[in-house]
């Protein structure tokens, strides 16, 4: 049982790391904590071979560049302590699918390549017993309650100011209709 769960596991994160071969080469790009986590810090995993030897030495050489919805992240490059692996260390902080391009010098070889690892996940998935709104939700209704206050302080200013008005009319109203009465009495 526990070699199934293990092998589940493994192929489990297997399928969420993107592949990218290039001639005798191969770019695998993923996370290194999976699944990802808005809000959570994590770094790009990537993983280069040549004839399934790993290649080093391509921090140098090779330029990261994320994007997520018109927005570009130029990230660092660094080996980690598996030779042919390497790291970009990212904080996602929104949901959706990141898009990595990889261009540079692949040893002798130039490369211009996008990958597409697992999509980023809201915190939900993972809270438990509630879920916690997320930044977002709570900017977007904290907008939206804005707007209605906005509003509300424009009706409660009309209506100040039509009370202002209907009591000016009034008083003038009550002068003008004690004059009538003073100028009928005066007349008599």
């Amino acid at each position: 049982m526990l070699a199934a769960l293990v092998l589940f596991g493994t192929v489990q994160s297997a399928f969420a790391h993107d592949k990218v071969i290039i001639d005798d080469y191969k770019i695998v790009v993923g996370w290194v904590n999976e699944p990802v986590i808005v809000g959570e810090r994590n770094a790009l995993l990537f993983i280069v071979t040549k004839n399934d030897v790993p290649v080093d030495g391509l921090e140098a050489t090779l330029d990261i560049e994320v994007s997520f919805a018109g927005r570009t992240f130029l990230g660092d490059l660094k080996p980690s302590a598996t030779v042919g692996e390497y790291t970009t260390e990212l904080f996602p902080t929104a949901k959706g699918q990141y898009e990595v391009r990889i261009s540079g010098m692949l040893e002798d070889t130039e490369i211009d390549v996008t990958a597409s690892p697992e999509e980023v996940l809201s915190a939900r998935i993972l809270q438990f017993p509630e879920s916690v709104p997320e930044t977002r939700e709570i900017e977007q209704q904290l907008t939206e309650m804005q707007a209605q206050l906005e509003r509300a302080q424009l009706f409660g200013n009309i209506g100040t100011a039509t009370g202002v008005l209907g009591t000016l009319t009034g008083v003038v109203g009550i002068i003008l209709g004690k004059r009538k009465a003073k100028d009928e009495d005066d007349t008599e």
